[in-house]
């Protein structure tokens, strides 16, 4: 069984037939998907056999229609889907993690407090540093997330308490995307659920995108001295590489018509093309996708690319250092280029794209959650940071002077509420009544 939400956006609208640029296929979540086995696979686990085979078929979808990712299919043959910028990434933020407070002394002690903040938005991940012994954690930590221009994108920002084996779930907090490209610079405090009134400090920067390549060095020294703050080392540029075509490609062996597909590696990552109609059993497949890279200083960096045969593995490849770019007009290079090794295997069409990330100018702005996206605080299932013993008051005779304590929000002592007993009549009852009284009475130190 299959059951899940998928969007279809049709835009941009044209003034002609077919009317509609480009469909737009996506999951805004991950689907619900059961699988029942019949024949010969009852014999083997069924346990086993089903978490491989759902995790394998979810990777797959993951890889072009769970969000972030989208399949864009072209309606109107002229128009270029990358135009759309749902399938790289244009948007890129830094988010700066820097306090909480609320946290109230009568739900936690200071002692047994010790928290951290982890971030996440579709495959990206990270987390602050552990703030010990606060009910006023700082972290003052950074975070580089980039993103595409599919709509109801979040950022999930979740406090946990340190524990020795697993951390304990605080409270957690969210922030859409949509709000954050308002603003080149966004400070906002945002209400944690569940620990009411304790809230969360965060900052964010958008970046803007420039093709100066005398932007880069001024970049580098900043990426530098921002070190200390940075939960993983900042990008100074991001590289689009757009995979168009092929022409006369050819199997070392054999007549056959090769199936391709084209791996593109920068660094440490790697992606690659889909198998479409157009790059079957053809020497002129047509690829037309686009991928994004943030890269850390691109004057040492490499792009790879790769074609594949869908049977008999590589085919060729190619490599183009980053360097060449900045040296090329507003940072692009649009080219042929031969397949290695040297004997002639066909060739691809690639662009290639450098931006500078700079961060932005001018005064940070302030901001008030919307009431769309402020959680709902609800006091449950609240865990207290110890045991705490518990008299009840009944029980407390009158010549016992309870404790005063101060309050959380003004610091002034609160008058507990005495109340007066009288004694108990001579039954079984009065006499634990007396007796506890005793208790208390020897119990209370003397002052």
């Amino acid at each position: 069984m299959f059951k899940g939400r998928i969007r279809v956006y049709l835009e941009p609208i044209l003034d002609k037939p077919p009317f509609i640029g480009a469909a737009t296929i996506y999951f805004p979540e991950k689907p619900d998907l059961r699988l029942k086995f019949t024949g010969l696979t009852r014999l083997a686990n069924p346990t086993m056999i089903n978490t491989f085979v759902h995790k394998k078929i979810l990777e797959a979808m993951g890889m072009l229609l769970i969000k972030p990712k989208a399949l864009c299919i072209p309606l109107d043959l002229n128009y270029k889907t990358e135009e759309l910028n749902y399938t790289r990434t244009m948007n890129i933020f830094r988010i700066y993690v820097l306090e909480a407070e609320g946290f109230r002394s009568e739900d936690f002690r200071t002692e047994t407090l010790s928290s951290y903040v982890a971030i996440s938005s579709a495959k990206q991940k990270a987390r602050t540093s552990v703030a010990n012994n606060s009910l006023n954690p700082t972290w003052h930590q950074a975070f580089e997330m980039a993103f595409n221009d599919i709509p109801e994108q979040e950022i999930e920002f979740r406090l946990f308490n340190d524990r020795l084996i697993k951390g304990e779930l605080l409270g957690s907090c969210r922030i859409s995307v949509k709000e954050l490209k308002k603003h080149t610079n966004l400070d906002m405090w945002l209400p944690l659920d569940n620990v009411a009134p304790a809230r969360l400090h965060i900052r964010s920067q958008r970046l803007r995108l420039v093709t100066d390549r005398a932007e880069l060095r001024k970049v580098l020294v900043g990426n530098h001295m921002s070190r200390p703050i940075q939960m993983k080392e900042f990008s100074s540029a991001l590289l689009s590489v757009h995979v168009s075509k092929g022409k006369d490609l050819k199997l070392p062996t054999g007549n056959r018509m090769p199936t391709t597909l084209t791996e593109i590696h920068v660094g440490k990552m790697r992606e690659q093309t889909l198998y479409s109609p157009l790059c079957i059993q053809t020497p002129d497949p047509v690829w037309k996708e686009t991928f994004s890279f943030l890269m850390k200083d691109p004057r040492m960096e490499k792009v790879e690319l790769v074609v594949k045969d869908n049977y008999h593995g590589s085919l060729g490849s190619i490599s183009v250092p980053i360097s060449r770019l900045l040296e090329a007009r507003n940072l692009t290079i649009t080219d042929w280029y031969e397949l290695c090794p040297s004997e002639h295997r066909g060739a691809i069409l690639v662009k290639l794209e450098l931006w500078i990330l700079v961060p932005p100018n001018g005064e940070t702005q302030k901001a008030k959650v919307p009431s769309s996206q402020q959680p709902q605080c609800k006091d449950v299932n609240k865990r207290r940071a110890g045991p705490r013993l518990l008299v009840k008051r009944k029980l407390i005779s009158t010549h016992y002077k309870p404790r005063r304590f101060p309050t959380a929000a003004t610091g002034a002592t609160e008058e507990p509420e005495q109340r007066r007993e009288s004694n108990g009549p001579a039954t079984f009852k009065g006499q634990l009544i007396r007796a506890a009284r005793l208790i208390c009475r020897a119990c209370t130190p003397r002052r």
